[in-house]
């Protein structure tokens, strides 16, 4: 996991590092072009677009995943007493890495995750050293999670939960409003559907019969008269 993650993090910083060039911009920069003020959400993406990928907010949010998936999976490493040999060619690549990096943001976070690994080496040495015996081979996490890096990982594990409760409930109180929006307007045109009815209902309702005995209006009858010729 660490090599794929750090073979990431070589070619997202050679891209930054062209990045930057092309447009003549250093650190904090934009360049030529108008970035977005908004980086994307890299768990909803399947890919860039062209825009995406010249876009520095964008490389840098791939940049914190990266740090975010390092931390997570060395961070639980840390509870194993082989961390201080697994961490050394890590640390030398990143430490390689954050002297070109060009985002300021990027490199503070890999600085953080280079002090963190180096304190949590050095606390495991002093802890294997003060061990009586050898630890079990069948147990691969033999420390407690108590060192800085895991301390680090269990912040960003419930700082990212934290996030993913937000936006969840950003979202269903977005779906609710739109329900209830789109059930008002049904209403509304239901009801405007029974109206219309009722009055057309009221236009082309059958006059009533007369009742038997009753009269009906009074009607002008013409009789006829017999004239004479006057001959009889």
């Amino acid at each position: 996991v660490g090599s794929h993650l750090l073979r990431l993090l070589d070619m997202l910083l050679q891209a930054m590092d062209k990045l930057y060039k092309k447009r003549g911009a250093g650190p904090g920069k934009m360049g030529d072009s108008v970035l977005n003020t908004k980086a994307a959400e890299l768990e909803v993406l399947l890919r860039f677009n062209e825009q995406q990928v010249k876009d520095t907010l964008t490389l840098e949010a791939v940049g914190s995943a990266i740090c975010f998936l390092l931390t997570d999976h060395l961070g639980l490493l840390s509870q194993s007493p082989s961390f201080p040999e697994l961490i050394v060619p890590v640390l030398m690549h990143i430490k390689r890495h954050t002297k070109h990096c060009r985002s300021e943001p990027l490199r503070r976070q890999l600085k953080n995750f280079v002090a963190s690994a180096e304190a949590t080496a050095d606390d495991l040495r002093n802890r294997r050293e003060a061990l009586q015996q050898a630890p079990l081979f069948s147990k691969f996490l033999f420390f407690s999670p108590d060192t800085a890096l895991a301390k680090t990982r269990a912040k960003m594990l419930q700082r990212k939960a934290a996030e993913d409760k937000t936006r969840i409930d950003a979202e269903m109180g977005n779906a609710n409003q739109s329900h209830k929006k789109r059930k008002k307007d049904d209403d509304k045109q239901s009801s405007g559907t029974k109206k219309g009815q009722t009055d057309s209902s009221k236009k082309h309702k059958k006059k009533k019969p007369p009742k038997v005995g009753e009269r009906g209006p009074k009607e002008d009858t013409l009789e006829e008269m017999d004239f004479s010729s006057g001959e009889d």
